[in-house]
């Protein structure tokens, strides 16, 4: 024991100056979470003033539970909407018009011929023809731009029409 004594005296200066310097270190780390702990409970104090009399758990759980619900009313109008845009593939997008004059003895051009298509070519050439003692009407279907009719010239110039839209 009296050897520690006798080292301790010996080496006084040296173990303050050590114990000083453990002590400066301690003191500056107290320093930095104090101001830590004071950023966290100005945040904490904004975010309770902002609601309250509100508990904090319910709070996040009502807000955690709308967050999913929105999540699968997106999931949803995902689905619609791709359902939607494979509807919108059959609707007719591209329309061609020619109108002609079918006959020599009939004045102007009243007759005429209509390509109706959707996005896939596919659709319908509607035709009519103008005389003077009677009109006629056809309607031949169009499948990945062909017909298996015939089809007039006329018609076929309504489908190109169409088909450059």
């Amino acid at each position: 024991m009296s050897e520690i004594n006798l080292i301790l005296e010996q080496n006084l200066v040296i173990i303050i100056g050590i114990l000083l310097f453990i002590n400066l270190v301690l003191m500056l780390k107290i320093y930095k979470n104090h101001k830590k702990t004071k950023l966290l409970q100005k945040k904490y104090d904004y975010f309770l003033n902002s609601a309250e009399d509100i508990n904090i758990e319910e709070l996040l759980t009502t807000s955690l539970t709308e967050l999913r619900n929105y999540k699968n009313e997106v999931a949803i109008m995902k689905e619609e909407n791709n359902y939607l845009k494979q509807d919108l593939k059959k609707c007719i997008k591209k329309v061609g018009i020619v109108r002609f004059n079918a006959f020599d003895n009939t004045g102007s051009d009243q007759s005429y011929s209509v390509a109706l298509l959707d996005s896939e070519q596919n659709g319908v050439v509607l035709s009519s023809i103008f005389g003077r003692e009677d009109n006629r009407c056809y309607a031949k279907p169009i499948q990945t731009g062909k017909s298996e009719y015939s089809l007039s010239k006329e018609e076929i110039e309504a489908m190109r029409k169409s088909l450059e839209k």
